[in-house]
C-alpha cells in the first residue's frame, strides 16, 4: 500500500515537472523559416556584391 503510494506521488511529480513551463517565455516564431540558411546567405552576398559593384567606379 505503501509502495503504491510512493510510486503514485512520484509519477504525478513527475508528469507535473514536464508539463510545466518553468516560468520562461519560449523564443517567439521567426518570420522567415529559412533565415541564416545557406541559400539566404548567397542571395545576401550577392546583393552586397551588386551594391559594392553599383557604387564602385568604373575607370
Amino acid at each position: 500500500m505503501r509502495m503504491k503510494r510512493l510510486m503514485t506521488a512520484s509519477l504525478l511529480l513527475l508528469v507535473a515537472g514536464c508539463s510545466s513551463s518553468g516560468g520562461q517565455m519560449r523564443e517567439p516564431p521567426k518570420q522567415d523559416p529559412y533565415e541564416g540558411t545557406v541559400y539566404n546567405t548567397i542571395k545576401e552576398n550577392q546583393q552586397i556584391y551588386k551594391d559594392q559593384q553599383a557604387h564602385k567606379g568604373h575607370y
